[in-house]
C-alpha cells in the first residue's frame, strides 16, 4: 500500500469537498428542483471516495486514474449544482403561459415533428456534461441562427426549438414564411404547456427569466444586445430536446388563415416586415359591435379548427393588443367587446358559433 502522497490528497481533498458542497445545496435548493439528483450524486460520491480510499495502490497508471476521475467527477457535480442553482433562480413555472405557438414550414404531410437540429436529452446526464456558461453560450448560437445562416448560407445546427405565448407575432410570423416561401408549406402549431412539461427530457425555458439571471451574475454580455432585444419582443421561450407530439393540440397550415373572404388579417398585416411596421401603417375600419365580433370569433375558429375547447383561449389572446391592433375599431369599449363574445363563447353557445355566417 503506498503512503499518502499528494498525487491522491488532491483527488481525494476534491471529492471531500464536493461531498460537502452537494450535502450543503440540498438543504437549499427548493423541493422538486433536482433534490433527487443531487442526493443521487452524493450517494455517487460516496462510494466513489470509499473506492479510492481502499484501493491506493502504487502505480503511476492508478495515480494517473485517480486524477482525472476525480477531475471528471469534480467537474460534474459542479455543474450539477450550478444547474440547481440556476433552476431555483429561474424558476417561474407558476406565471408561464397556457398556450405556446410556433410558426414554420413543413415540408411533409401531416402533423409535422418539432426535434431540434441537434438531438439532446435534458437529463442527469446532459447536466453533468454541459455547465451554465456553456448553455447559454449555445443559446446565444441558437438565438443568432437566423442572422448567421443569412450571412453565411450555412447552416446552423442548435438542440433547441424556439417558441412564444404571443399570438399576434407568431401569426404574423408565419405570414412572413409563407412570404419568403411561397411553394412550402407555412403553418402555425399551438402548444400546450402543461403536456409539455409531463415529458421529464423536455425542458422549457423562458428566455426573458435566463436574461435577468445574466443580469444578476453581471453576464449579460454573454448574449449580444440586439439578440436579447428579439428574445424580448417575441418573449421567446425554448425547448431542450424533441417537442413531445401530445403536446401539440393544434397544427394548422397559413392558407387557413389567409386569405379569407373575412377576417382580422389585412394585406397590410401580411406584406409588413415587422410588427412595429404594420402598426405605422394599419388604417382603422369602423365597424358595427357584432361584425367585429363575428370577425373575431370566426378567426378563432379557423385557429381552433376542431378543438372546440381552444376557442375561447384563442380568442382572449386575439383580443390582447385590443380589437385596433388589427385594424378595426367601433363605437362600444373593449370591454363591451370582450363581454359579447364571452356570450357568445361558452358552452350553451358553441352550436351557434359554429353555424355563424358573416
Amino acid at each position: 500500500m503506498a503512503e499518502e502522497g499528494s498525487v491522491f490528497r488532491q483527488p481525494r481533498l476534491i471529492l471531500h469537498d464536493m461531498h460537502y458542497e452537494i450535502q450543503h445545496q440540498i438543504s437549499k435548493v427548493s423541493p422538486g428542483n433536482y433534490q433527487d439528483e443531487l442526493k443521487a450524486m452524493e450517494k455517487s460520491l460516496s462510494t466513489i471516495t470509499t473506492e479510492y480510499e481502499s484501493d491506493l495502490v502504487d502505480s503511476s497508471e492508478q495515480e494517473i486514474r485517480l486524477k482525472i476521475d476525480a477531475s471528471t467527477t469534480g467537474k460534474g457535480i459542479k455543474n450539477v449544482l450550478e444547474w440547481a442553482k440556476f433552476i431555483d433562480t429561474i424558476d417561474s413555472t407558476s406565471s408561464e403561459p397556457e398556450y405556446l405557438f410556433r410558426a414554420c414550414r413543413h415540408m411533409g404531410k401531416g402533423y409535422p415533428i418539432f426535434a431540434p437540429d441537434r438531438d439532446e436529452t435534458f437529463n442527469l446526464e446532459c447536466r453533468r456534461a454541459k455547465s451554465i456558461d456553456e448553455f447559454i453560450k449555445d443559446l446565444a448560437r441558437h438565438l443568432g441562427k437566423t442572422e448567421k445562416e443569412k450571412e453565411t448560407g450555412i447552416k446552423v445546427e442548435t438542440y433547441f426549438v424556439s417558441m412564444s405565448p404571443i399570438l399576434e407575432w407568431t401569426v404574423h410570423r408565419a405570414g412572413r414564411i409563407w412570404n419568403d416561401h411561397p411553394n412550402e408549406n407555412a403553418g402555425l402549431a399551438i402548444f400546450d404547456v402543461k403536456k409539455l412539461r409531463q415529458n421529464s427530457d423536455t425542458a422549457i425555458f423562458h428566455v426573458r427569466d435566463i436574461l435577468e439571471y445574466l443580469i444578476q451574475q453581471r453576464q449579460e454580455q454573454l448574449i449580444p444586445q440586439h439578440l436579447q432585444q428579439w428574445a424580448r419582443n417575441c418573449d421567446e421561450y425554448v425547448s431542450v430536446g424533441k417537442l413531445p407530439g401530445n403536446g401539440l393540440v393544434r397544427w394548422l397550415e397559413w392558407k387557413e388563415l389567409y386569405p379569407s373572404p373575412v377576417t382580422l388579417i389585412s394585406s397590410t398585416f401580411v406584406w409588413s416586415y415587422t410588427l412595429a411596421k404594420f402598426r405605422e401603417v394599419v388604417s382603422q375600419q369602423e365597424l358595427e359591435l357584432e361584425d367585429i365580433c363575428n370577425r373575431v370569433i370566426e378567426f378563432g375558429k379557423a385557429l381552433a379548427g376542431p378543438e372546440d375547447g381552444l376557442i375561447l383561449p384563442l380568442v382572449l389572446l386575439i383580443l390582447k393588443p385590443g380589437i385596433r391592433f388589427w385594424g378595426f375599431s367601433t363605437r362600444p369599449s373593449e370591454d363591451a367587446i370582450m363581454a359579447r363574445i364571452r356570450g357568445l363563447v361558452n358552452d350553451a353557445d358553441l352550436q351557434k358559433i359554429a353555424q355563424l355566417k358573416i
